[in-house]
C-alpha cells in the first residue's frame, strides 16, 4: 500500500502543536528528558496497533546477570506466553520473547545522550540474540525531538566517532539502532548493508531524504516509523525470521518523493570519505 504525506503530514502538525503548547508553558529545559515526548510517540503508535500489541517502558529481562537498561518504548506481542516477570501500569520487566521493538526517545539528542541511546538499543537487542539465536531480533529506533542547531556531517562524524559509540564497531552491525530520527532537524539515519563489504565493515548508515517533489520531512519521519513497525506486526512468521520484515520504503511512499542519499556512517569509522569496493546496499 502507499499512504500520502498529505496523511502524515497532518500527524506531524499535530505532534509539533502539542510540544509548543507545553513548551509556552513550561520552558524546554525543565521538561524531564524524555518524559512527555515519550508520551507523545508511544499515543501516536497506539493509533496504529491492534490489541495484540501493547506499547510499554521498562526492561528486557533474561536473568538476574542478563538484563537490559530502562528502554523508553517496548513493542511487546502479546500473544507470546508467559511475557511479563513484573508488571504495574505501563512499566514492565519483560522476558525477551515477546519484544519485537525498543525505542529510545530523547527530548535532546545531544552527542551524550546519542551515545546512551545507541548502547541501550545494543544491549535490549544483544538480549533477545541471547535468548533466541538466529531468531532473536528487535527492531530498534532513537527518536530525538531536538539536537544541535547545527547537525552536519562533520558533527555526525565525530558523534560516530566518539570512544563509547566506537566500541560498538565490534559488534555485528545488526545488534545497531535500525533508525535514528532527529526530528526537529530534519534528518533521518538508516541502518544499510552492503553486498560487498570492505574493511570496514558491511553495515552503514545512510541518510534519506526528501526528493524536489516533497516538501514535509517530518511525514516521512513519521511515515518511515509506523510503515517499519506495521512490517514488523503484519508479518505472520516474525518468530522465523532472524531479522524484523524487510521494509520497502517505495511500496509505502511514492517512490519519487523519497531518495537514499550517498552518505554513510558507522561507529569507529565516522563519515566515509571514499566509496571502497561496490557501492550497493540493500
Amino acid at each position: 500500500m502507499t499512504v500520502s504525506f498529505e496523511y502524515f503530514s497532518g500527524i506531524g502538525q499535530e505532534l509539533i502543536g502539542k510540544i509548543n503548547r507545553v513548551g509556552c508553558l513550561v520552558k524546554r529545559s525543565n521538561l524531564k528528558s524524555g518524559e512527555y515526548h515519550e508520551e507523545i510517540i508511544r499515543h501516536f503508535l497506539r493509533g496504529f496497533m491492534s490489541k495484540r500489541y501493547t506499547l510499554k517502558t521498562g526492561y528486557v529481562y533474561l536473568d538476574a546477570e542478563t538484563t537490559s537498561r530502562q528502554i523508553d518504548i517496548l513493542l511487546i506481542d502479546e500473544h507470546v506466553p508467559f511475557t511479563y516477570m513484573f508488571q504495574e501500569g505501563d512499566f514492565v520487566v519483560v522476558r525477551p520473547e515477546p519484544v519485537i521493538a525498543a525505542i529510545e526517545i530523547k527530548t535532546r539528542l545531544d552527542r551524550g545522550e546519542f551515545r546512551k541511546a545507541f548502547e541501550n538499543i545494543v544491549i535490549a537487542k544483544k538480549i533477545k540474540q541471547t535468548a533466541l539465536g538466529y531468531y532473536g531480533h528487535i527492531f530498534g529506533a532513537v527518536f530525538g525531538f531536538f539536537s544541535n542547531k547545527t547537525l552536519d556531517n562533520s558533527a555526525l562524524d565525530a558523534w560516530f566517532k566518539d570512544s563509547l559509540v566506537s566500541r560498538h564497531s565490534s559488534d555485528p552491525g545488526i545488534l545497531w539502532p535500525d533508525e535514528i530520527f532527529f526530528f526537529d532537524n530534519e534528518l533521518t539515519l538508516s541502518l544499510r548493508e552492503t553486498t560487498n563489504p570492505d574493511k570496514r565493515g558491511n553495515y552503514f548508515y545512510s541518510a534519506i531524504h526528501l526528493s524536489t517533489s516533497a516538501s514535509d520531512y517530518k511525514a516521512l519521519q513519521l511515515g518511515l516509523l509506523v510503515g517499519i513497525l506495521f512490517a514488523v506486526c503484519d508479518s505472520e512468521d516474525q518468530n522465523q525470521k532472524g531479522r524484523f520484515p524487510t521494509f520497502n520504503l517505495d511500496k509505502f511512499m511514492k517512490s519519487e518523493d523519497v531518495r537514499v542519499g550517498p552518505e554513510r556512517f558507522s561507529p569507529g569509522q565516522g563519515q566515509w570519505l571514499e566509496a571502497e569496493g561496490d557501492p550497493s546496499a540493500i
